[in-house]
């Protein structure tokens, strides 16, 4: 009798776990993806052919300006030849995964010296869930803020080292799985010294937040 119940236990389990598998072993389509950050012109993933520490804030500048996604280009500099940053609103040609209510920024990288020239992070809003991401690139390096601004909600960040890539978003407290899944943000591509920098001063995420 023991026995008949553990093999139904086994069946039972089985016939749940096997569509979870079959999700994990079909190959995702990441057309979505590719169609926002693969650039044949770019050494590695990039964004309206933007590459950080590779694309100079001028020619940056000059690229949004050309690109039929954008409409506005909008460009603050510290000083007369300093350029800080660029944001942009869209003009409804960018893929619908997208988020057209909110800018797109990028942000000069700063040497040693205080000057600036290149690149050197590009973020865009995306209406893409973050299980979309995870399902392709796995769950990367994650992490909450090391100051914490609220007590029911959290900010949340994963990142991808390999892809220059970061994902954050803001999920409600107590922290699930399901919530994450679905969870919409902002993507950004930064060089490898600002993820460092973001990266070592994370703490881990708990459920209660």
């Amino acid at each position: 009798m023991t026995r008949r119940w553990l093999w139904l236990g086994l069946i039972l389990y089985g016939a749940a776990a096997l569509p979870l598998l079959l999700i994990r072993t079909q190959p995702y389509d990441d057309q979505a993806l590719r169609d926002i950050l693969a650039d044949p012109a770019c050494s590695g993933w990039c964004f309206i052919g933007i590459q950080p520490d590779v694309t100079p804030m001028d020619e940056a500048a000059t690229l949004l300006e050309q690109h039929g996604w954008v409409n506005d280009v909008f460009a603050y500099r510290s000083t007369q030849f300093q350029l800080d940053s660029l944001h942009w609103d869209w003009s409804g040609q960018q893929p619908a995964t997208i988020d057209d209510e909110q800018l797109g920024s990028v942000h000069v990288a700063f040497s040693a010296d205080g000057r600036g020239g290149q690149v050197g992070d590009i973020t865009f809003p995306s209406r893409l869930p973050l299980g979309y991401w995870t399902l392709l690139l796995g769950e990367g390096q994650m992490g909450k803020p090391d100051r914490p601004h609220h007590r029911d909600r959290i900010q949340v960040f994963a990142f991808y080292p390999k892809h220059s890539l970061m994902l954050s978003t803001v999920i409600p407290c107590p922290v699930s799985r399901r919530t994450f899944w679905d969870a919409v943000g902002e993507v950004t591509l930064l060089n490898s010294v600002g993820m460092a920098d973001l990266m070592s001063r994370l703490e881990p995420i708990d459920d209660d937040c």
